[in-house]
């Protein structure tokens, strides 16, 4: 468990990069899966791959850090992460893409 003092210590910044980071590795699981069958984890590929996943964090984070405010930010990623882990849940159970439209 988290301490007083740590929890004291966690800034907006951190906790953006802590909530996109969770985004990248289980909301985006299916979809790197699937880039890394269509681009295998060879010396050619590593470059783009890394460039990816740079740039998907990079855009979340700019996203998130827009949106921020002191009294706005929690309740704003609190939302994200629930519409982006049912979606996700929908997108692997029922082998469906969610769009724009279904949210």
């Amino acid at each position: 468990m988290l301490s007083k003092q740590s929890m004291k210590q966690l800034t907006q910044s951190k906790l953006i990069v802590i909530v996109t980071i969770f985004i990248l590795i289980f909301d985006n699981y299916t979809f790197f899966s699937n880039t890394l069958k269509v681009y295998p984890l060879e010396q050619s590929n590593i470059g783009f791959l890394i460039s990816l996943l740079f740039v998907f964090g990079s855009f979340i984070i700019l996203i998130f850090t827009l949106l921020s405010s002191k009294y706005i930010i929690k309740p704003i990623l609190i939302v994200v992460l629930l519409i982006s882990s049912l979606a996700n849940y929908f997108m692997n159970s029922y082998n469906i893409i969610v769009d724009d439209m279904m949210i």
